[in-house]
């Protein structure tokens, strides 16, 4: 229970933080063709469900040995999603600066995940 309460502080923090952070950096001026805040709340719900998800596998030691391979699996489902939810996103013409801001919060998020994962993964050795 104190590590799911963890992720969901780590998660949320680091949505607000890096949401605010990037939403000050884009020039008023200058229009996104996409939603910032969906892209952070996608990409937040997202890794926290796989975060969560692998903390209950990993307690099931017959799945110890793939939990890689599960691992692989989800971040193939999250690109997915994403790609569907935010097509008309990648059917749009984007510059540098925008490709950056569509792409930052995945990276972030991705961090997050394999560092959680990798916590997860030092407790639980195969043996």
């Amino acid at each position: 229970m104190k590590q799911l309460i963890t992720y969901v502080l780590a998660f949320a923090i680091t949505f607000l933080f890096f949401y605010i952070l990037q939403y000050n950096i884009v020039n008023k001026e200058t229009s996104l063709p996409f939603s910032l805040y969906e892209m952070y709340l996608f990409h937040t719900i997202s890794s926290f469900i796989i975060c969560v998800l692998f903390f209950i596998i990993s307690k099931n030691k017959d799945t110890l040995n793939v939990l890689g391979l599960f691992y692989l699996l989800t971040i193939l489902l999250k690109l997915g999603l994403f790609s569907i939810i935010f097509e008309p996103v990648f059917k749009a013409e984007l510059s540098k600066i925008e490709s950056l801001h569509l792409l930052m919060p995945m990276f972030i998020f991705l961090f997050l995940e394999v560092f959680f994962l990798s916590k997860i993964l030092s407790k639980t050795s195969i043996k």
